[in-house]
């Protein structure tokens, strides 16, 4: 009996042990539902404020861009291209001068000179010796840029060609224009020297100085052979009014008269 009793107590003590531990578990389960459903609020309280935040951040945004003024973006857009083209500016001039670039700038304007040359070779090489010979005479005491007396000098030198019958103002002309070209393509290169703060060589300088001396020869040269051709044409006119006679009567008649002053016949 007492063996009997005490199944019963202990079956009924592990039943309610049972019992509590199956009540815990619920509790437990329950605890968490509410504390899970808690946090879910607060994170959906959570998203429902940052999206009012981010739809009022966008709304303002949507508002400032709405009564944004054209006006500025004009504004802006000159300010940043005049600092462009400052900077570009400023580049270009340090690039200018570069000790490295100067003398590459200065030897493609040399090249280029040649290359302008080299379609002219036979004038060039006209000017080229003329340089060599103003030197030379630089130990008589006369300067290679006296160019009033080397342009005197080339002047006689066509003169007496032109009065030979070995060249004509059409020549002449020809002459001035190929000298001329040259002088101004020696000139591009002196401009460039002179902006890169280099010299050019003395030999180009007494190539210079000569093509400006026969441009100026030349030009002199052109002057005295139009003033004798209107010399020649006058002479010429003067001698046919002298031979110039009646062809009815035979008298020689003078001046510029239409009709023959002893009997009237008209002159041709």
């Amino acid at each position: 009996m007492k063996k009997l009793l005490l199944f019963l107590f202990f079956y009924l003590s592990i039943s309610e042990a049972q019992v509590q531990a199956q009540n815990i578990n619920e509790s437990e389960k329950i605890i968490k539902r509410i504390i899970f459903n808690e946090e879910f609020i607060v994170q959906k309280r959570n998203n429902s404020r940052r999206k009012n935040y981010r739809e009022s951040r966008y709304r303002s945004k949507y508002d400032d861009a709405k009564n944004y003024d054209d006006s500025d973006i004009i504004i802006y857009f000159l300010i940043g291209s005049i600092i462009v083209s400052i900077i570009i500016l400023f580049y270009n001039q340090q690039k200018k001068k570069s000790p490295d670039s100067g003398p590459l700038l200065f030897k493609a304007s040399i090249e280029g000179f040649i290359e302008k040359m080299k379609k002219i070779p036979d004038w060039y090489k006209i000017i080229q010796a003329r340089g060599n010979g103003h030197a030379m005479m630089v130990n008589a005491g006369i300067k290679v840029d006296d160019y009033e007396y080397w342009a005197n000098v080339h002047k006689e030198e066509y003169i007496t060609k032109y009065n030979n019958g070995d060249l004509d103002v059409e020549g002449i002309t020809l002459r001035i224009e190929k000298f001329s070209f040259i002088v101004s393509e020696f000139e591009k290169v002196i401009k460039k020297a002179s902006e890169l703060s280099l010299n050019i060589t003395t030999e180009m300088a007494n190539d210079y100085h000569a093509a400006r001396a026969s441009v100026l020869g030349a030009e002199k040269a052109l002057e005295e052979m139009n003033d004798e051709s209107e010399d020649k044409v006058e002479e010429i006119e003067e001698k046919q009014i002298k031979n110039k006679f009646c062809t009815n009567c035979g008298t020689s008649t003078l001046g510029n008269n239409k009709f023959c002053t002893s009997c009237g016949n008209k002159l041709m």
